[in-house]
């Protein structure tokens, strides 16, 4: 896979799937927009689209503690996140 090629997900049912692994890094704009992430999923980085303040939070904190995500996407949008779910911290991190 090239970098920011988004690979087969893990389905969940329906028309979503989910990808799991590391924020890698924030993607801004020219402006210093957010514009979205980089996942690491098992040693192959993807891009994901996202614009929304929120996400920007969510991914950034996942990001500089190294939490696990799983991203759901919908099957037929795949760079772009509809749920993220915080998975788990690495050792040092979990209570």
């Amino acid at each position: 896979a090239h970098p920011g090629e988004v690979p087969e997900c893990a389905p969940i049912r329906g028309p979503v799937c989910r990808y799991e692994g590391k924020v890698t890094g924030l993607i801004y704009d020219c402006f210093g927009d957010f514009e979205g992430f980089l996942l690491d999923v098992c040693g192959k980085e993807f891009r994901f689209f996202a614009r929304e303040h929120e996400i920007e939070a969510l991914v950034e904190q996942a990001w500089r503690q190294r939490i696990a995500i799983a991203v759901v996407v919908r099957i037929a949008d795949k760079r772009r996140a509809i749920s993220i779910i915080l998975r788990r911290a690495p050792e040092p991190f979990q209570s």
